[in-house]
């Protein structure tokens, strides 16, 4: 019952704290997030494998090593890509702004 949490709780914190890297750090915060994604899940998923069920085995923490990277860069590329453009249209918005000021 052990890996049933540590893998519940393991997900929402790296989400959570990749977006908090991307926002900070933008693209070093998305690689140091992809790399540290990666190593956390595929810690937790061989740390507490799921018990074996006859004639199966634990798909996700063999898979788990190839298939972290891409869940990782699934979550902060497009967190990425938002901040880029917001950032993007709040330095538009603040040399409108500037603009109509001196007018």
């Amino acid at each position: 019952m052990a890996f049933v949490i540590a893998r519940v709780i393991t997900m929402p914190a790296v989400l959570v704290g990749s977006a908090w890297l991307v926002g900070r750090f933008r693209f070093l915060g998305l690689i140091l997030s992809i790399l540290a994604g990666w190593g956390i899940l595929c810690f937790v998923y061989s740390t507490w494998p799921a018990p074996p069920m006859p004639n199966d085995w634990d798909e996700d923490r063999e898979d788990m090593p190839r298939m972290a990277p891409f869940l990782m860069a699934l979550w902060c590329v497009p967190i990425y890509v938002l901040i880029t453009v917001c950032s993007w249209l709040d330095r538009r918005w603040d040399k409108a702004a500037a603009d109509t000021r001196e007018r």
